[in-house]
């Protein structure tokens, strides 16, 4: 009974998107994601030209591909990765503690 009062109002503050939309969306934040560790990739100490960056990715031979494929990709790649399973470690806390915060009907205040 006492899960039956708790659980009782849960789909009355349910929200979802429709599926096109959270595909779009999901698509969209992928190819952020992808961009942002690419860029994260030509960005550094070393300045290269996009030309040279390039040439970098599709030889990993060269001197530049071998700073980019031996020292900013998985500088990039950890960065990426870390952040992926902190977020993922903050909504697992959230469900688990039963935050209201996490709700997607709270009001947000300030």
């Amino acid at each position: 009974i006492l899960l039956h009062c708790f659980f009782r109002n849960v789909n009355r503050f349910s929200f979802m998107m429709p599926t096109a939309q959270r595909r779009l969306l999901f698509l969209l934040l992928a190819l952020l994601s992808a961009a942002s560790v690419l860029a994260a990739a030509a960005i550094g100490s070393v300045s290269m030209g996009w030309e040279q960056w390039w040439a970098a990715l599709t030889g990993p031979a060269s001197e530049s591909g071998e700073l980019v494929w031996r020292l900013r990709l998985p500088r990039a790649a950890a960065a990426w990765t870390v952040g992926a399973l902190l977020s993922l470690s903050g909504c697992l806390m959230q469900v688990l503690l039963r935050n209201p915060l996490a709700h997607g009907a709270a009001p947000v205040c300030c």
